[in-house]
């Protein structure tokens, strides 16, 4: 589908802001009705029915968006005076509901099998379990991957935190799209496709990469299904710990493990290990294997720099004892510049579902 320039084209793009904001926090039918409005610029009727909807759940706003809602009521000559009794809040809260990246009865029956989020661009996560895709996800791949600027597309199943899913169990997908791109279009033009395939009220949320999404968009992609993208999957490298772990005693490093002594070269180590890409946040700290004293003292987040995976432990040792990292691990980083590579959204997914394929 093709559209137009807007005439409006600032407030367009606030208001696809304001909607992702208020995606799960008002009914899903109302923010579908609103993504329609917003292509037809009904910027008037978007904001009557999201200021009704904001007021009677008593929904808190962002300043920006209590104040455009505000604006085009006001320019549009309709009542805005209820909008004064809205809580405004300085960011965006945590979304209420669960998510998942696999349907219901799949979790029931594989639960063991799917980890927090999967790749099923990649054969293998594909392959865990039947019915990962049905012919829904495959319209909107279909939609996706024709259109230009697209750059990825995910799936997650949303749940209540509480009560039984079956009935609530809701689909949104996300799609990140490059500068230039009409998030606005794209999601209107997603929706058209869901609901030619019997989905009541489609949720489909479309972001710039250029900018992080809100909270609930995150929350979603984080345990969600990558559906496709432009590049192939690769595999990763794990990067071990310790040479040994041993049931009783513990993990443990050799005596004759090679040390990195010359400090220019550790510093250079230590400044790639630690300035790359976290895909896992661990708060938990574990017991020094080399001094036993130092108790709950080794970071355990998960970096990446899209080829290899490694915890932090692995610049705890090398920085504290100059143990160097395992021979393959070290010989990429050898070869590798003085910094990690900026990695964009999909590669960092992917790593996070490699890290969760094994862990």
């Amino acid at each position: 589908m093709s559209q137009p320039p807007y005439r409006f084209p600032s407030l367009v793009a606030d208001c696809h802001t304001l909607l992702l904001r208020l995606a799960g926090r008002v009914p899903d039918g109302l923010i579908a009705e609103a993504r329609d409005r917003l292509v037809a610029e009904d910027l008037r009727g978007l904001a009557a029915s999201m200021a009704m909807a904001v007021v009677e759940r008593d929904v808190s706003l962002t300043g920006p968006d209590a104040d455009l809602l505000t604006g085009l009521l006001n320019s549009a000559g309709a009542d805005h005076a209820r909008l004064s009794r809205v809580r405004r809040q300085s960011g965006d809260p945590a979304p209420e509901w669960e998510f998942a990246p696999a349907p219901l009865p799949v979790l029931r029956a594989h639960r063991e099998r799917i980890g927090r989020c999967l790749d099923l661009t990649d054969a293998g996560d594909l392959a865990l379990a039947d019915g990962l895709l049905d012919e829904r996800d495959l319209a909107l791949i279909g939609l996706v991957a024709d259109r230009p600027g697209v750059l990825a597309l995910w799936r997650a199943w949303r749940f209540p935190p509480s009560g039984p899913p079956g009935p609530r169990a809701k689909r949104v997908y996300l799609a990140e799209v490059a500068a230039g791109t009409d998030p606005s279009l794209l999601a209107l033009g997603a929706q058209i496709a869901l609901s030619e395939q019997g989905e009541a009220d489609p949720q489909v949320e479309v972001y710039t990469a250029a900018s992080s999404p809100p909270a609930y968009q995150r929350a979603a992609r984080a345990r969600s299904s990558l559906l496709w993208a432009p590049v192939p999957p690769h595999s990763f490298h794990r990067a071990s710990v310790y040479d040994a772990v041993d049931g009783e005693a513990g993990p443990r490093f050799h005596t004759d493990h090679p040390l990195v002594t010359d400090p220019a070269r550790r510093d250079r180590l230590l400044d790639y290990l630690t300035s790359a890409a976290t895909i896992r946040d661990n708060p938990i700290l574990r017991d020094d294997a080399v001094n036993r004293s130092r108790r709950s003292v080794v970071p355990w987040s998960v970096r990446t720099d899209g080829v290899w995976i490694w915890s932090e432990a692995v610049a705890y040792y090398l920085r504290e004892h100059a143990l160097a990292p395992s021979a393959d691990f070290l010989a990429h980083l050898g070869d590798a510049g003085n910094r990690p590579p900026s990695l964009d959204t999909v590669s960092w997914f992917r790593a996070r579902a490699a890290l969760y394929r094994t862990t």
